[in-house]
Order: structure tokens, then C-alpha cells, then sequence
């Protein structure tokens, strides 16, 4: 079951601007903790440079995922502008 504070956090990703405030402390931590459960390395090409986190189903549409870890995994940058481009 999910927290109190882990609710209230979500209810603040209703408004349009949510992706461009700064993280509060809460989700600085979750987001720590899920980039320590990723693998250093990209998960399409195995690359271990210019690494970041890709969610798959989009923080704008589902923001209540955007600390799941099945809803994110790591990838370079060259294979998420890849995929980020085909998106859109």
C-alpha cells in the first residue's frame, strides 16, 4: 500500500508545469534509490557512457509511474534519442 506521502506527491503532477519544477526531497530520495537499482550500463546497447533514465510510459501522461521501476530503464543517450524520437 502506498504512503500518504507518496500520494500527496503524485497529487502535485496534475498541474501542467509539474515537469519543470525541482524535485522535493522525497523524490530526490526515490529517485536515488531507483537509479542505484538500474544496471550501469545501457539495457539496448550495453554501452556505459552518457547514461540516463528512459521511462516508457511517459512521466506527462502517467506521472503516478515515474518511480516504478518497470516503467523505467537505463539507456545511453544515442539509443534514448532513438527511441524518444519514434515516440513522437
Amino acid at each position: 500500500m502506498k504512503s500518504n506521502k507518496y500520494k500527496r506527491s503524485i497529487r502535485k503532477y496534475k498541474s501542467e508545469s509539474w515537469m519543470h519544477r525541482p524535485l522535493d526531497m522525497l523524490e530526490r530520495m526515490k529517485l536515488e534509490e531507483l537509479k542505484e537499482s538500474l544496471p550501469n550500463y545501457c539495457e539496448k546497447c550495453g554501452s556505459k557512457i552518457n547514461l540516463e533514465i528512459h521511462h516508457i510510459k511517459p512521466r506527462s501522461k502517467f506521472p503516478e509511474l515515474m518511480f516504478e521501476r518497470s516503467n523505467v530503464q537505463r539507456l545511453c543517450n544515442k539509443c534514448h534519442t532513438e527511441i524518444e524520437n519514434k515516440i513522437k
